[in-house]
C-alpha cells in the first residue's frame, strides 16, 4: 500500500521541510546562470587552475561551474551530482561521500566518488554547523597526508545531510564548506519534495483507477476499464483481458484501444495461448524477449508468437492471486528496457480490485430470476425439475379452469333504522343541556336550549316600533273630530300608512318569535340520545346554524348496516346485481363479536359516489340484518363484510388486485 500511503505522508513531509518549494539559497550563494561563451571559458579555466583552495570553495563559483558542467553533459545529470564533482576536482579529493541520516539515526549513502568506501561511523560523528576531522592518514606513495573531514546540515526536523571528504592537508575556509553543505541540503530537500509530490499524485491516480473499476456491474465494461485506464499509469504498451470459457480455452474480451478484438486475429490467439499456458502451469510469470518464462511455458509461448519484444506479465484476476477458479486473467505488456510496470505493489492492487469487481458482477448477475432458477435446478436435479415443472403447470391450469367465489370486502357500521339527527337551528351559544349520552327521551322532551342575543335585540327593537306605532294611531284618532275636512283627509292617509307599517312590524315580530322558540330544541321521537360527553362538549359552547349536535335513535325499532363499497370495487357489485336480478348475499361480522359470522342481503345501493370520512371515494350500501342475530347491539359498532359477486376464475379471484393494477396502469 506504499503508493496509497504516500498521499498521506506528503503533508507530514512538507510540514517538516523548513524551506519554500522555490529554489532560493542564501544571499551569498544565490546562483545566476551564465550563458555566454566568454563566461563559460573563464569558469572552466578557473576550475582547473591551482588557485588557493579558499577561493575555489566559494559557493557562487562552485554553482556556476557545476551548471556549466551540467550543460556540457546535455542536462542529463543533476545539479547535485555536478556540484559534488566540482568539489571533488577543486579539492583534489581522494573521495567524497554524501550521507543522509534520518530519524532512525542510520546513515544512508546518497552519493560517492573517488577511492575508498564510506564509513558510517564517520558520518555519525558529524555535527550541525561544524567541520570536524575524524581521521588522518599518511600516504607514503607521494609523501602526502590525507584528512577526513565531515560536516552536516539539517534538511528537515530529524533529517540531516552529511558531507564526508577525504582531501590532502591544505588550508580551507570552514565557513565556506558549511555554506556549501547548506546548498547541498537545499538541493536534496527540493528533490525529496519532488519525489513526495510525485508519489502523492500517483497514489491519487491509483485511487481513481480503483474507483472506476468498481463503478459498474457489467463485466465487459469492467474489463474495458481495466484495459484502458491503468495502461499509462503502469507504463504498459497494452493490457489485454481474457475470460475463461472452458477448462482448456480462453477468449480475449478487450485490450487497450481495442473494444471488440477479433478472436481470429493472430495477436488474439497469441495472447490467449500465453494465458492458457500460464493457467495450465498454475503460475503468474513475468518474461520478455523469450526469456524468463517458466519451463512449462517456453514451448507454448514459442508456438503462439514468433518474437516477444515486450515484457509480458500474466496475472490471474483472483483475490488470492492463484489460478484456482480463475475466470479472468490479464496480460500486461511493457517495454523490455527495464521500465515496464513501475510499481509491483500498484499492479497487485489493480489486479486484486479488478478481481473484486468481477466478483461483484458475478454476484449481481446471479441475483436474477433466471440465475435463481438455474441454481435451483442444479440443487434439486433434472428429475425433480421435471416434477416441479409439472406441478407448476397443473397449478396454472387450475387457476384458469377452477372457479372461486368473488367476494368484495366492505367496511361499515351498525346503526339503528329509526334515528333523527339534531342540528343547531340558529347561530348561538348552548345555554342549557338537559340530556346525556344514553338518556331515554320521549317525544317533545326538552333536549337543550340555545341563546342568540342578536335575535333578542331585534325582537325588542320591533316590539318598540310596534308600541310607538300604536301610540301614533291613537293620537291621530283623537284629532279627527277637531279638524276641518281637509285636515281630516290627511289624518286618514297617515292612519292608513301606520296601519300597514304595524302589520309589517307584527309579521317581523312573529318571525323572530318563531326563530327564538326554535332555540329550545325538543325531541321529535321517543328513543335514546347518542352523543359523546354532551355536557362537556356543548354547554356554554358557540355553535353555528346546521352544525351536528347529537342524534336520537330508537334501538327497539330495528337495525341496519351502513356499508361503504370502494369506488374501484363497486363495478363488480353493479354487474352481478344486474345479472342476478336478486339481492346479493352479504356475509359480515361485527367487530364487537368477531367470532360470529352473520349473513343478510343487500337492500339498497346508492346511486352516487361520495367521499367517506377517510377521504376515499366510495358508494353507500345498506343492508338489514335479522333482529335475532344481533345480541346487545351498539350504535356505531364496526362491521366487516363481504358482498358475494358470483364465481370467477380462480386466477382472477386470487390475483385480482395485481391484474387490475396492470389494467389501470400499463394496459391503458
Amino acid at each position: 500500500m506504499s503508493e496509497m500511503q504516500s498521499a498521506d505522508s506528503v503533508d507530514m513531509a512538507c510540514r517538516a521541510l523548513k524551506t519554500d518549494l522555490t529554489f532560493e539559497f542564501h544571499v551569498r550563494c544565490r546562483y545566476v546562470p551564465t550563458a555566454t561563451t566568454v563566461a563559460s571559458t573563464r569558469t572552466e579555466n578557473l576550475v582547473h587552475q591551482r588557485s588557493p583552495v579558499t577561493s575555489q570553495l566559494d559557493t557562487t563559483f562552485l554553482l556556476n561551474a557545476a551548471e556549466q558542467r551540467r550543460l556540457r553533459g546535455g542536462g542529463k545529470s543533476s545539479l547535485f551530482s555536478c556540484l559534488l564533482d566540482e568539489v571533488f576536482a577543486v579539492l583534489s579529493a581522494r573521495s567524497v561521500h554524501v550521507w543522509e541520516i534520518g530519524t532512525n539515526l542510520e546513515p544512508r549513502l546518497l552519493w560517492q566518488v573517488g577511492q575508498g568506501e564510506g564509513v558510517q561511523d564517520h558520518a555519525q560523528q558529524a555535527v550541525l554547523g561544524q567541520v570536524n576531522r575524524v581521521s588522518h592518514v599518511s600516504d607514503t606513495s607521494n609523501d602526502d597526508s590525507l584528512s577526513k573531514w565531515v560536516t552536516s546540515s539539517e534538511i528537515a526536523a530529524g533529517i540531516r545531510i552529511v558531507l564526508d571528504l577525504a582531501i590532502p592537508d591544505v588550508l580551507f575556509d570552514h565557513h565556506q564548506l558549511i555554506e556549501f553543505v547548506d546548498v547541498l541540503a537545499d538541493l536534496h530537500r527540493r528533490s525529496m519534495v519532488t519525489v513526495l509530490l510525485e508519489e502523492a499524485r500517483r497514489a491519487r491516480e491509483l485511487l481513481q483507477i480503483l474507483a472506476r473499476l468498481h463503478s459498474d456491474l457489467d463485466p465487459v465494461r469492467v474489463a474495458t476499464c481495466l484495459a484502458s485506464d491503468p495502461a499509462e499509469f503502469l507504463n504498459c504498451h497494452r493490457i489485454s483481458v481474457a475470460r475463461k470459457t472452458s477448462p482448456t480455452s480462453w477468449d480475449l474480451v478487450t485490450a487497450t484501444a481495442v473494444n471488440n478484438p477479433d478472436p481470429r486475429a493472430d495477436a488474439s490467439r497469441q495472447l490467449c495461448g500465453i494465458v492458457q499456458a500460464a493457467s495450465q502451469a498454475a503460475t503468474a510469470f513475468t518474461a520478455g524477449a523469450k526469456q524468463g518464462f517458466p519451463p512449462g511455458l517456453v514451448g507454448a509461448v514459442e508456438s503462439t508468437t514468433n518474437a516477444i519484444s515486450d515484457v509480458h506479465l500474466v496475472r490471474p484476476l483472483t483475490v488470492s492471486g492463484r489460478w484456482e477458479n480463475a475466470g479472468w486473467a490479464a496480460v500486461f505488456e511493457g517495454p523490455a528496457d527495464g521500465t515496464a510496470v513501475r510499481s509491483e505493489a500498484a499492479l497487485h492492487q489493480i489486479c486484486t480490485h479488478a478481481a473484486l469487481a468481477f466478483q461483484n458482477c458475478s454476484e449481481h448477475s446471479n441475483s436474477g430470476i433466471i440465475s435463481t432458477f438455474r441454481r435451483v435446478r442444479q440443487m434439486i436435479g433434472r428429475r425433480r425439475v421435471v416434477v416441479a415443472g409439472g406441478l407448476i403447470a397443473a397449478g396454472l391450469f387450475g387457476l384458469l379452469v377452477l372457479k372461486l367465489e368473488l367476494r368484495i370486502e366492505v367496511l361499515g357500521k351498525l346503526v339503528p333504522s329509526e334515528r333523527r339527527f339534531v342540528f343547531a337551528p340558529e347561530d348561538g351559544v348552548v345555554s342549557d343541556v338537559f340530556i346525556e349520552d344514553g338518556s331515554a327521551v320521549t317525544e317533545t322532551d326538552r333536549l337543550c336550549v340555545l341563546r342568540n342575543e342578536d335575535l333578542e335585540i331585534q325582537l325588542e327593537s320591533v316590539d318598540g316600533e310596534v308600541a310607538s306605532t300604536h301610540a301614533r294611531l291613537a293620537a291621530l284618532e283623537s284629532l279627527r273630530g277637531d279638524r276641518n275636512l281637509a285636515q281630516s283627509g290627511m289624518i286618514s292617509v297617515e292612519q292608513a300608512e301606520l296601519k300597514q307599517r304595524l302589520i309589517a312590524l307584527e309579521a317581523q315580530a312573529d318571525i323572530l318569535n318563531r326563530r327564538i322558540s326554535r332555540l329550545t330544541m325538543n325531541a321529535t321521537m321517543s328513543g335514546q340520545v347518542y352523543g359523546d360527553r354532551l355536557q362537556e362538549f356543548l354547554k356554554g359552547r358557540p355553535v353555528q346554524r346546521g352544525q351536528y349536535l347529537f342524534e336520537v335513535a330508537n334501538p327497539a325499532g330495528g337495525w341496519e348496516l351502513d356499508l361503504r363499497i370502494p369506488e374501484l370495487e363497486v363495478r363488480h357489485v353493479i354487474k352481478e346485481q344486474a345479472a342476478r336480478q336478486a339481492p346479493l348475499l352479504i356475509s359480515f361480522a361485527i367487530e364487537t363479536d368477531p367470532e360470529k359470522e352473520l349473513s343478510t342481503s343487500l337492500s339498497r345501493l346508492s346511486a352516487s359516489t361520495e367521499v367517506d370520512e377517510f377521504g376515499r371515494l366510495s358508494v353507500t350500501a345498506t343492508a338489514v340484518p335479522g333482529k335475532a342475530d344481533l345480541l346487545n347491539p351498539r350504535p356505531g359498532a364496526g362491521v366487516v363484510g363481504y358482498i358475494h359477486c358470483g364465481r370467477r376464475q380462480a386466477g382472477y379471484v386470487l390475483f385480482r388486485r395485481i391484474i387490475e393494477s396492470f389494467q389501470r396502469g400499463w394496459w391503458k
